[in-house]
């Protein structure tokens, strides 16, 4: 359980501190959810990419369908500088599997080309069926299998479980990259 009087900590003077309480709150469901989002949502926009990456959980993890807290979750994964809040965006997204309408190309660019980097530990299924919300993610999803394959001769066992993995998430919307894994 929380402690008594943890919501307090939404009012808190100091950015990372309201941050942080909002990410674990919002997770426990220690305070209304219009709260969580009042407080999360412009700190979202921080200079501190610690306090994004917490304001972005927080807005994740509460219930789908605001149109404020999906804008700046794709915000975020469209143009943060810092690739961590970028990531920290995809974990977002993962809490919702709706089509994910609009224009959102360098999200998708982004993702397309991040999906294979070493950071993808623990994070690719999940990454993987985020870029598939998108329009134009299975495309991006099918040129970045292609592209991991190409540019690694010796097909590592990992790159080759990865590749194979995203298929299978995939199904028939990357049909077109079968053969490449043959």
């Amino acid at each position: 359980p929380l402690p008594p009087g943890a919501a307090t900590l939404l009012d808190d003077s100091d950015a990372a501190v309201r941050a942080h309480a909002a990410r674990i709150l919002a997770l426990r469901d220690g305070a209304p959810a219009a709260k969580i989002r009042d407080v999360a949502l412009p700190l979202a926009r921080a200079g501190d990419a610690g306090v994004r990456i917490d304001a972005l959980h927080a807005v994740g993890c509460l219930p789908p369908g605001d149109g404020d807290s999906l804008g700046a979750i794709l915000a975020a994964l469209g143009s943060d500088p810092d690739d961590t809040v970028r990531w920290a965006a995809v974990e977002a997204l993962g809490h919702d599997d709706a089509t994910i309408a609009g224009d959102h190309a360098e999200a998708v660019r982004w993702l397309g080309e991040k999906l294979f980097d070493s950071e993808r530990i623990g994070r690719f299924d999940g990454a993987t069926r985020v870029l598939l919300r998108f329009p134009g993610g299975a495309d991006a999803l099918t040129a970045s299998i292609a592209t991991v394959l190409d540019s690694k001769p010796d097909r590592s066992i990992p790159d080759l479980n990865a590749a194979r993995d995203a298929v299978v998430i995939a199904g028939p919307r990357v049909a077109g990259v079968r053969p490449t894994l043959v």
